[in-house]
């Protein structure tokens, strides 16, 4: 387990990959493809780190460094990993990101006994646009993670969404998307890779965007780096 570093959730205490490897969905704009696996890019269970002591009264953000419900992880895989959280399930917080949120829905994982906290889980995908057309990377379509994250919501878990690298978008439907899985906290982070141009919105339609937002989501969540379109957060 590693403290949090850089910006990827500046509010976490900590980051923790179980499984190792290059991630398959190759996202343009991701910070690792900077990492470019120097080591081994083999996908992988990492039996050291399956040891490691997640301690207590901590907010961890699962699976930061290779995306850990692509298909072609192993459900054994990811099954251990719930396994080693639930071992340290004391008072943690656990944050579980995927841009392939419907492997929660396959019954072996949806009945794992930490899934069954759901208080002390939080279920998180990325939606940068409503657009399905916009091809950045090998994960499914914004449309599909958010269906999956719809009937996880009205399972009863806790879901969040991260909008990091915000791509342009259309206002009406963007704000539905994002408003039928019941997010209770909202990230607005913006491209942070200097060596990948992405189609962004405007700073006003940002705004209008975030304004919409906070009609119905609990936190919405002005990440450092998009001041780089919003220019002053504070008074956003």
């Amino acid at each position: 387990m590693n403290k949090k570093y850089g910006n990827m959730y500046e509010w976490i205490t900590h980051t923790h990959n179980d499984i190792s490897g290059k991630c398959p969905y190759q996202c343009r704009y991701c910070y690792m493809l900077k990492q470019r696996w120097k080591h081994d890019p083999t996908l992988r269970l990492n039996d050291k780190a399956l040891k490691a002591n997640l301690g207590k009264d901590n907010t961890i953000f699962i699976g930061s460094s290779l995306d850990f419900c692509h298909p072609e992880i192993q459900t054994e895989w990811i099954l251990k990993t719930l396994d080693h959280c639930n071992k340290y399930i004391e008072n943690n917080l656990y944050i579980l990101q995927t841009k392939n949120p419907g492997r929660f829905l396959e019954q072996d994982i949806l009945n794992h006994p930490l899934m069954q906290n759901k208080e002390q889980v939080i279920l998180c995908t990325t939606i940068e646009t409503n657009r399905d057309t916009t091809k950045i990377s090998k994960a499914p379509t914004p449309t599909k993670r958010a269906e999956a994250m719809m009937q996880l919501s009205q399972m009863g878990f806790r879901t969040m969404v991260t909008t990091e690298p915000i791509l342009d978008f259309d206002l009406d439907e963007m704000v539905a998307l994002l408003k039928s899985f019941n997010p209770e906290q909202v990230n607005v982070g913006c491209n942070s890779n200097p060596g990948i141009i992405l189609p962004e919105p405007s700073k006003e339609k940002l705004v209008a965007l975030i304004h919409e937002l906070r009609e119905f989501v609990p936190t919405v969540e002005l990440k450092s780096n998009s001041k780089r379109i919003l220019g002053d957060i504070e008074n956003v």
